[in-house]
């Protein structure tokens, strides 16, 4: 995996965070794990990402500005994958246009994440 194919990962959940970023390392991915809003911007800022997986529901902040961000990034838009525990019907991500590429709900099957960031390789 080339270094500078980074998924630029958000959940405040650390132990979640830990996981997911982990599994994504054994895949052959870069990953700059974040636990909050603000850092995760930062990160957009600082370093090119492929993709940003998120948990769009935080405990404090907005993540919301995060996937907005995203789509302005200044080093080229990322693909923008939601993880979340909650469903969509009904809540703001569900209505379109959405600021997600895809929409997962947790527990998410780690195949499926792999299946949608594949197509990323090499860039």
């Amino acid at each position: 995996m080339e270094q500078d194919a980074a998924i630029l990962l958000l959940d405040d959940y650390p132990d979640s965070c830990e996981a997911v970023a982990s599994w994504l390392e054994i895949e052959g991915w870069l990953v700059i794990p974040t636990t909050s809003a603000d850092a995760a911007l930062d990160a957009l800022r600082r370093k090119p990402v492929v993709a940003v997986v998120m948990e769009p529901y935080l405990r404090a902040g907005e993540a919301m500005h995060v996937a907005e961000a995203a789509r302005d990034a200044v080093f080229g838009r990322p693909l923008v994958v939601s993880m979340s525990a909650r469903g969509r019907q009904g809540d703001p991500v569900s209505y379109e246009p959405t600021l997600f590429d895809f929409n997962l709900v947790k527990p998410v099957a780690l195949e499926k994440l792999g299946q949608i960031l594949s197509p990323l390789r090499g860039r």
